[in-house]
């Protein structure tokens, strides 16, 4: 079926599409908070911010169903290698399924060979841990399992620090595989580190603060298991990129409420991560939901923000302005600027690898 295909056969993210105010614009209202996506036919942001409204093309590769993106630089991650090509790609054709449910796939909660975390029995050799459950959460009336990926350095008979990801994509889209399949997870383990990297609900799929709540709920989970796990309880460093980025500097906060229908979970654990890496956040979050700047206090971790120069989708200035704000209140915290770098956590560039692992150090003596 070519580009031609009929509007209501893709699957959109929950939002309503809505046309920017601007008289005379044919473009959508975009989510985001800070800049145009530059499609406007101006190329800035009027009306309020807004993209181009047209239909959707299919991929140029032979056989792939998902969606061009307008992204220039990546791919959403929801292609089933979560690789950019023909064209980068991103949303599957809906199916019957996803039609009766508003457009929500749940098949990619349902990953193979699920452990639940709280029952698994690790022996000393083993160090890779995949599709551990860690809840069950409600999407569109119907619970699903929540998973985490984690892997350990070595089997050596000793306790890890533990570096905790949350991916990005818009808080609409995105797989918390891609990360452990990255540059970064080669980097980490060979520092010492043990990596997780977990999964949390689309705005799509569920009310927020269901994707903070999801996020805090792992790290609660982790740390009530640490043990079982070789990990170091006291030595959970909570890192995400982009949409992630936001989930994660929410981490500290002590508002409750951010823990939605997870706070039943291992409440009398700390979600409080003992350091944040914050790689080109959304720090403002979406519209009518809370940011960073709103939650930010003197008991806040340390704290290391790195932004890239050339991020067309998120402004340095914002990280910059975050890190000010810790600093006025005496928390540790330092930003990094990535010269001549986008808005893409994949490749790192050399730079970044080199602050994490110096701020890593720091952390973990």
């Amino acid at each position: 079926m070519g580009p031609t295909a009929s509007r209501s056969m893709w699957a959109y993210p929950s939002a309503k599409r809505q046309k920017c105010a601007a008289v005379g614009c044919n473009f959508q209202v975009t989510w985001h908070a800070t800049h145009c996506c530059s499609a406007c036919a101006s190329g800035a942001p009027h009306g309020p911010r807004c993209e181009k409204l047209e239909m959707p093309k299919r991929c140029a590769t032979e056989g792939c169903a998902f969606e061009a993106t307008w992204h220039p630089q990546y791919c959403c991650h929801a292609c089933a290698d979560g690789k950019g090509h023909g064209g980068k790609c991103e949303q599957r054709l809906a199916s019957a399924d996803e039609t009766a449910t508003g457009g929500i796939d749940r098949s990619r909660f349902y990953l193979p060979g699920r452990q639940l975390l709280a029952e698994c029995k690790p022996n000393v050799d083993r160090v890779t841990f995949t599709n551990l459950q860690f809840a069950e959460a409600q999407v569109w009336g119907v619970s699903v399992p929540l998973c985490l990926d984690l892997l350990l350095p070595s089997a050596e008979p000793r306790s890890f620090p533990c570096v905790i990801f949350c991916h990005g994509g818009s808080w609409q889209r995105g797989n918390h595989k891609h990360f452990l399949h990255s540059q970064w997870r080669d980097f980490l383990l060979s520092l010492g580190w043990a990596v997780a990297s977990t999964q949390y609900r689309f705005l799509q799929e569920a009310k927020l603060p269901a994707c903070e709540a999801d996020l805090r709920c792992a790290v609660r989970m982790l740390r009530q298991h640490a043990h079982d796990f070789r990990l170091k309880p006291d030595m959970l460093v909570a890192m995400g990129h982009s949409a992630g980025g936001h989930l994660v500097s929410l981490l500290p906060a002590a508002d409750v409420a951010l823990d939605g229908d997870m706070r039943h979970l291992a409440p009398e654990v700390s979600c409080r991560p003992d350091a944040l890496i914050c790689f080109a956040p959304a720090l403002k979050g979406p519209r009518k939901q809370i940011g960073a700047f709103d939650v930010v206090n003197h008991s806040w971790p340390p704290s290391l923000v790195l932004h890239g120069t050339k991020d067309h989708l998120l402004d340095a200035e914002t990280s910059q302005e975050f890190v000010e704000k810790l600093q006025s209140l005496e928390v540790p915290a330092q930003m990094v600027l990535l010269e001549g770098h986008g808005h893409e956590v994949n490749p790192p560039p050399p730079e970044a690898l080199a602050a994490v692992r110096d701020f890593l150090l720091q952390q973990n003596g």
